[in-house]
């Protein structure tokens, strides 16, 4: 979303995260310690966000990264914030209000060019297709996380044009039992006193299995600071961020399924405070909602041996950006800041996908699916209606628009001794923008020898969101924004060197045509979307894992850069960056089990300097320093009795001041991240 420009003492370096109580079976893979997963299990561990149908990691028509239960628990993550900053090519940057999101590559993807998905749910809301990231999302409940670092539009449409986030969290089969979890966190300056606050949150789980039928159920609560450090905006005065940026997570995600037939429900509730507007301060801390809620009723049968056809319903509804108040004084200011924004947004979805084994192992997926999107504006506040409302293509104000989209998908898949084949496609036809179709093929191999390759070519869009389709006229009667369409070109190259060493290497070649660039018209003080020129970037990625007994690590190296001209408004002059980028990124992770069950593990991550906006020029974009976040997590397993975990982490150990910086030219600051902190962990896991 791209808007105009206008008590606990904390703990010196230390942050303290209580992870709680786990109850379920002691014979789970992701508890049982270090040796559960050797590098032939990661390497042929099934994934399906590349694909229509699992296939291993090596063979997967994508380039994909997978973070485990373990890994997550291992360094202490937080949110997925802290996942996503160690994935090759991600970066994190602000948009305004306070939302933080992802770039990758070099490609700011925050507004509807990343696609995250939670157990399917579609997350990105509707209006603009952003995400918010921080302390939103649970990490304790997580299986494993899925990512695609490239295309993914050519299966699951629009919102995945650079990438697709998978979550998946703990079923049934996972748990078998119940599980709690509390961790609690405090910023550095706890030893020198004051009453800030830093982190906290409470996860409950339970799930089981009963001959055919299974259920799962999980609630996470929690509280925190954004940062406790101070902002400094382009214009206005500069304010503490710790009584002014609170985020309080509530997700609530249930399952139940007889047979193959599953029901899906999940609530968010994540609310936040910002002073954060946009170049400018709002005089209160604001409140914000930016939740929804998820449904999904899905089966599958079999029509003949082989021949499958799977069905699935889905809804959301969402409120992203909804303004809250507690006074006409804050009321006012939300008015006039241009901030009051109360929206319904809702999507209602039917897919039918069938599935056919062919010949030799090929397989063939059809699918077709329709979705209505829509969004309402909530109350009839008239103060509110240039802020508040959609506009008609005459400009007028209305309280909803609305689009219809029919798509109709493919996959073939073709393992045979030579090479896999992957081909497909997607074809939308939308009740505005009309007809559009995306190709992909990909060739993968993996040969005995421990050598895999990967050739991918693949195209991929987004198409308008509902607030992008309003305001295209606000400042030219005569724009139509339009789909954006993204080419890339893959390979890989991964080697086996050693039972338990592996080498991957990619380069990867994005252009995106006619992308759809955010402006704000000073002269009619508007705000409005065009399509701008084509955007292209270039570069390369290399990937260390190591799995030695009682060491496990992994080590990856991004860098891209830009390629012929740069659309202005993510241009750094004289310079083959993008704003807010980092053209070189290194992180490393080491996990040691220095005694049975005891695990040490450091961390880094490593950011080139990147460029931005702040009060120091307001008119060109400025150097940023290098960046380098540590890490250190102490770790045990079965501690004194079987089930118990406990965990002491330690994050950006320099106490650097991190930074998101606002990857576009919206006038925005750069928006101080955490500082030093110690978590406490504590885990305790139920048979059932």
């Amino acid at each position: 979303m791209q808007r105009k420009l206008h008590n606990l003492r904390p703990l010196a370096g230390l942050g303290l995260i209580m992870t709680g109580l786990a109850v379920g079976p002691q014979a789970r893979a992701q508890d049982e310690g270090f040796e559960a997963l050797d590098l032939d299990s990661l390497l042929n561990m099934e994934v399906s966000v590349a694909s229509l149908k699992a296939m291993s990691l090596r063979e997967s028509p994508g380039i994909v990264s997978v973070v485990t239960r373990d890994d997550m628990l291992s360094w202490g993550a937080r949110d997925l914030v802290d996942v996503l900053r160690m994935v090759p090519g991600f970066y994190l940057g602000v948009d305004v209000q306070g939302a933080v999101g992802v770039g990758i590559r070099g490609n700011w993807a925050h507004e509807g060019k990343v696609l995250l998905l939670i157990d399917g749910f579609e997350i990105n809301e509707l209006d603009y297709q952003t995400l918010n990231l921080g302390h939103h999302y649970p990490v304790e409940n997580l299986e494993r996380i899925e990512i695609i670092r490239g295309p993914g539009s050519a299966i699951y449409g629009g919102n995945a044009e650079l990438g697709v986030i998978r979550v998946v969290t703990r079923g049934a089969a996972e748990l078998e039992g119940g599980r709690i979890s509390a961790r609690y966190g405090m910023p550095s300056e706890f030893y020198g006193g004051g009453d800030k606050f830093g982190f906290g949150d409470l996860t409950l789980e339970a799930g089981m299995t009963h001959g055919d039928f299974s259920w799962s159920a999980s609630g996470f609560i929690g509280r925190s600071t954004r940062s406790e450090a101070d902002y400094t905006p382009i214009l206005g005065d500069p304010y503490d961020m710790d009584k002014n940026s609170s985020q309080r997570p509530l997700l609530l995600n249930a399952a139940a399924g007889y047979k193959k037939t599953k029901l899906r429900l999940m609530f968010d509730g994540f609310t936040y405070s910002s002073k954060d507007a946009f170049d400018e301060p709002t005089e209160y801390a604001h409140g914000y909602r930016f939740g929804g809620f998820y449904a999904d009723l899905s089966s599958s049968f079999e029509l003949a041996p082989g021949l499958t056809l799977s069905p699935k319903l889905s809804f959301k509804r969402q409120e992203p950006y909804y303004t809250t108040w507690d006074n006409d004084e804050q009321r006012a200011e939300l008015l006039d800041f241009g901030l009051y924004l109360q929206h319904a947004v809702m999507r209602t979805l039917a897919n039918v996908t069938v599935s056919w084994d062919m010949f030799d192992k090929a397989n063939l997926i059809v699918g077709a699916e329709a979705f209505y999107d829509r969004g309402d504006r909530i109350g009839n506040d008239a103060d509110a209606e240039e802020t508040n409302s959609y506009t008609d293509a005459e400009g007028n104000y209305v309280d909803k628009i609305d689009f219809f989209t029919t798509a109709l998908f493919t996959q073939f898949l073709w393992p045979n001794d030579y090479v896999n084949v992957t081909a497909g496609g997607r074809l939308e036809i939308h009740s505005v923008f009309g007809v559009f179709a995306v190709p992909r093929v990909a060739l993968t191999k993996v040969f005995d020898f421990g050598l895999h390759a990967k050739l991918l070519a693949s195209q991929a869009f987004r198409t308008p969101s509902l607030q992008n389709k309003s305001l295209e006229k606000l400042v030219d009667p005569n724009n139509e924004v339009s789909r954006e369409r993204t080419t890339v070109f893959e390979a890989e190259v991964g080697y086996q060197v050693l039972d338990g060493l592996q080498v991957t290497a990619n380069a990867f070649y994005t252009r995106i045509d006619d992308p759809i660039i955010y402006l704000y018209d000073e002269a009619t003080d508007s705000e409005t979307y065009v399509n701008g020129t084509a955007a292209q970037t270039a570069g390369a990625e290399l990937q260390v894992d190591l799995r030695f007994a009682r060491v496990r690590g992994q080590a990856s190296y991004s860098y891209y850069t830009t390629v012929g001209e740069v659309v202005e408004d993510y241009a750094v002059p004289d310079h083959k960056a993008r704003l807010g980028a980092p053209q070189h990124k290194l992180t490393t992770r080491l996990q040691v089990e220095v005694f049975p069950r005891i695990f040490v593990t450091p961390t880094l991550v490593f950011q080139s300097q990147r460029y931005g906006f702040t009060v120091a020029n307001e008119e060109a974009p400025v150097r940023i320093d290098d960046q380098v976040l540590l890490g250190l997590g102490i770790s045990a397993q079965d501690l004194g009795m079987p089930g118990l975990e406990a965990g002491l982490f330690a994050h950006n150990l320099l106490d650097q001041t991190e930074t998101f910086i606002q990857p576009y030219f919206g006038g925005h600051g750069p928006l101080p991240g955490p500082g030093r902190q110690i978590m406490l962990r504590l885990a305790y896991r139920l048979d059932r």
